[in-house]
């Protein structure tokens, strides 16, 4: 279990922003943020940003964290395990307040270079998916435990032009376990 502030960053965690018109006035932005998950204070505060911003309703906005566990903590994800120290609280807050500020803008930058775009949606197949309660022959430190169900359903959302070019691809995975019932 880590005991201190991380003390170096390996790589940027990004953010992107994809906007999207109909063509008849649907218009919508999608945000994906290199995170654990993004709380919903914070997504509530920056949804409520964009819409003033940019005359979005709620539903026209949707904020996706990618999961990682190897970004900076965000102020009230997991309360339960924030920091005690007042300096590492106050390095929290600073950090939330900036992401919510920066991801307000990449929403309006990425309404700049909105075009009118078609979309399809299609479902691929990870292979790849196992259960994370199962103990592997090449990663023994997963614990053992029930075998619960494995999805591995790639929900995938092609962006295209009006002409039919593909303009972006947005697709999700997450291989998690499910358990049912009381541990």
């Amino acid at each position: 279990r880590r005991d201190h502030p991380s003390e170096f960053a390996s790589g940027n965690i990004r953010a992107r922003a994809l906007a999207i018109d109909d063509g008849s006035g649907g218009r919508v932005v999608l945000i994906s943020v290199e995170l654990l998950a993004v709380p919903r204070a914070l997504t509530e505060l920056v949804a409520a940003r964009i819409m003033k911003a940019l005359g979005l309703d709620r539903g026209q906005i949707l904020i996706n964290a990618s999961g990682t566990h190897n970004a900076p903590f965000v102020r009230e994800l997991q309360p339960d395990l924030a920091p005690a120290g007042a300096e590492e609280q106050r390095r929290i807050a600073e950090y939330s307040a900036w992401l919510s500020h920066s991801l307000v803008e990449l929403a309006s930058a990425s309404f700049s270079n909105m075009q009118s775009a078609r979309i399809g949606v299609a479902f691929g197949h990870a292979s790849f998916a196992v259960n994370a309660s199962l103990r592997t022959a090449m990663n023994a430190a997963i614990p053992t435990g029930p075998t619960g169900p494995v999805d591995t359903a790639v929900p995938v959302l092609r962006v295209s032009s009006t002409t039919g070019r593909t303009l972006a691809v947005v697709f999700g995975y997450r291989s998690e376990e499910r358990r049912v019932g009381k541990e």
